[in-house]
């Protein structure tokens, strides 16, 4: 039952915040070009904002989870790196100002998404298919709002195919 709490508290806050951001900044380029925008936003005006706060704390919800429900597969430690490594994201909103911020948060970024991806296909094999739905809305999205924004489509592809692979295995168990 804890994973199912944590998971949904990080979920609706994860996505709540992505649609808060998206009304209140428009639609940018990744979901990371809204840590900047919150640092210009006075009360914000510091470098560990509400976008490091969200991002850090949903992270954070989830390696628990993750960790728990992939526990006896050889691949568990992905469940533990694909969400610390977003974790060392959301600690690096200044990427664009900090050299070795930029190269953590992007390395971090990157990998974390590889390893969500290995999460779903080594430790939920069998849920393989919703990457492949959820890259194909992203792909469609893509094309309806502009090559612009493929970074942020296929990170939210990412996120919703983590959630929705982690609500499935907490169902299944």
């Amino acid at each position: 039952m804890w994973t199912l709490i944590l998971t949904i508290i990080s979920a609706v806050m994860f996505f709540g915040f992505v649609a808060y951001c998206w009304a209140k900044f428009g639609l940018l380029d990744c979901y990371s070009a809204y840590g900047p925008c919150w640092a210009k936003t006075p009360p914000f005006s510091w470098s560990f904002n509400p976008w490091s706060l969200v991002t850090v704390f949903t992270a954070l919800l989830l390696i628990p989870v993750m960790v728990e429900l992939s526990s006896g597969s050889t691949w568990q430690f992905t469940g533990f790196l694909c969400p610390a490594l977003i974790l060392f994201v959301g600690l690096t909103p200044d990427y664009g100002k900090n050299d070795l911020a930029n190269k953590v948060h992007c390395v971090c970024a990157m990998v974390g998404a590889a390893f969500s991806i290995a999460y779903i296909l080594l430790t939920a094999t069998h849920l393989w298919w919703l990457l492949a739905i959820y890259v194909a809305i992203a792909t469609a999205l893509t094309i309806y709002y502009g090559k612009y924004y493929w970074c942020f489509f296929f990170e939210m592809a990412a996120y919703i195919s983590i959630y929705t692979t982690v609500f499935v295995m907490i169902c299944q168990n």
